[in-house]
């Protein structure tokens, strides 16, 4: 829950969209390119996931050319792999050194020129696809996690995550306690088909609303790694719950959010709380949960529960956690409080908080 930027992925959607309503490519080609550029929130081998070749990376995705810029090692690289990603493969412009060759020899250190840019691997094949020459091979991509559980998403479900369909929108700001916060539940997503399908899997064999919640919470601590990295930066990485099974990690604020959009499929009710750098959930407790250790908490004449998104193995009612900062978390530590689609209030004063 940090008092600075949000970074998500928006910043391209008027450039790539403005191709798609001139009729240039469809809008699940665009929502591919637009993944293809960002693998922070697609995963590394995405280009492998819905074009099926191991070796080639993605470069840059260029707007302003409408080109997509990709490399391949020479020692790996087979030309008739370019029909699996090409309408027409003898459209795909490769780099070239002044020489004339294809590839950097090793010792002379000459670029590779493709268009206005210079590449300097050596013995690497480097060349451009236009967005309308470029094709999908894989219209439905598999993410495997432990257990036999995955998470299967069509292009088309993708692009609904992509346009936020279902999701909870509203204000991407709030206003609390003299500073400017992150609306995380802006980013919870309702019923959608992909994840519906994902929250069976993992809670096929629970004989409760305990054991589904705690299966659930199971799979958010246990497959989805924490992102160190983006829990230390000074902006908030939001990330739709897609892209963090996608990726396969998430900082408080990815985990938190998938581990609430997961509860949706199966209309368990539960809250975003807010602590001091810091985003769990806490869910609605009903006979069959405890309270072993003390995160029970009263929120307008419902019971709630903490349930930690960060902590391996938590138990709900059970098990303790420690915030950030090294402290056990308990229900004293929130500050805000949220059902995504409604007001955040101050956990204290009971206070609405203001949008931004």
């Amino acid at each position: 829950m940090k008092k600075i930027n949000v970074l998500f992925l928006v910043f391209c959607f008027l450039a790539i969209s403005a191709i798609h309503a001139a009729g240039a490519i469809s809008e699940n080609l665009e929502t591919a390119i637009l993944y293809l550029g960002q693998p922070k929130f697609a995963g590394e081998n995405f280009f492998k996931k819905i074009c099926g070749v191991e070796y080639i990376e993605v470069d840059l995705i260029n707007l302003d050319e409408e080109m997509i810029y990709l490399q391949a090692e020479a020692k790996k690289f087979n030309r008739q792999d370019l029909n699996k990603f090409a309408v027409n493969p003898e459209k795909i412009v490769f780099g070239k050194t002044k020489d004339g060759r294809l590839t950097v020899n090793q010792q002379s250190g000459k670029p590779i020129l493709l268009g206005k840019i210079n590449f300097f691997v050596p013995e690497t094949y480097y060349f451009r696809i236009s967005f309308e020459n470029f094709k999908i091979a894989n219209k439905r991509l598999i993410y495997q996690f432990k257990n036999q559980i995955y998470y299967d998403i069509s292009l088309e479900e993708l692009t609904q995550f992509r346009i936020n369909a279902n999701a909870y929108n509203g204000r991407v700001w709030f206003a609390a306690d003299g500073y400017r916060l992150a609306n995380h539940g802006a980013w919870v997503v309702k019923k959608k088909p992909s994840l519906a399908r994902l929250a069976n899997r993992i809670t096929i064999k629970s004989n409760n609303t305990l054991d589904k919640v705690q299966a659930l919470l199971d799979f958010v601590n246990n497959d989805i790694s924490y992102n160190q990295q983006e829990s230390l930066v000074s902006y908030e990485t939001m990330k739709n719950p897609n892209e963090v099974l996608m990726v396969g990690n998430g900082d408080c604020s990815g985990k938190a959010t998938l581990f609430s959009s997961l509860l949706e499929q199966i209309n368990v009710n539960y809250r975003l709380i807010y602590l001091q750098n810091h985003l769990s959930v806490a869910v609605e407790v009903s006979p069959v949960f405890q309270n072993y250790n003390g995160l029970n908490f009263f929120w307008q004449d419902k019971q709630y529960t903490i349930a930690e998104t960060t902590t391996e193995g938590f138990v709900i009612g059970r098990s303790l956690s420690k915030d950030p900062e090294g402290k056990i978390m308990n229900p004293g530590s929130i500050r805000y409080i949220q059902k995504p689609g409604e007001n955040i209030f101050h956990f204290l004063t009971r206070k609405k908080l203001e949008f931004l």
